[in-house]
């Protein structure tokens, strides 16, 4: 196994709470979604209003894996190598592969990389020994050669 489980994640406002529940239930049909309220900021203003962060878990390692193939496969060979041009800015210390999914394609039953208000998906890679290179070696792995 090359992946331990994927968290996916999202913030929406109330007003989209609905349709965010529906997006991550339709891309994640057997996962439970844990839901939280996250009060507007006093100091720094990044938000005013009430946001919602959606989360979900992908385990055990095998269901995680045929998630990933399902999303590299949506993204098509233009998306894999944009991903893949891009790996060493995707992982972090601790063999973490983020990957940010449109919500508008994903609404529209497509699968793109998007970095404005995205789906977010945390990918634990399975590295041992724990380093950056095994890292991107096991990504770039799961990339495939069109990547």
């Amino acid at each position: 196994m090359k992946v331990h489980h994927i968290t996916v994640s999202g913030f929406f406002r109330e007003e989209a709470l609905a349709e965010g529940r529906r997006l991550l239930a339709g891309l994640l049909p057997e996962a439970e979604l844990c839901e939280e309220r996250l009060e507007p900021e006093t100091d720094g203003c990044v938000f005013t209003t009430p946001l919602y962060s959606l989360k979900a878990v992908v385990s055990p390692a095998k269901k995680a894996e045929l998630f990933l193939e399902k999303i590299l496969g949506g993204l098509g060979v233009e998306g894999r190598k944009e991903l893949a041009n891009s790996l060493a800015a995707r992982i972090d210390e601790d063999c973490n592969l983020y990957i940010m999914l449109g919500k508008k394609q994903l609404s529209e039953g497509k699968i793109a990389l998007y970095t404005r208000d995205p789906i977010h998906l945390k990918v634990k890679l399975a590295c041992f020994p724990k380093s950056m290179e095994n890292a991107l070696s096991i990504a770039q792995e799961l990339i495939g050669k069109d990547g």
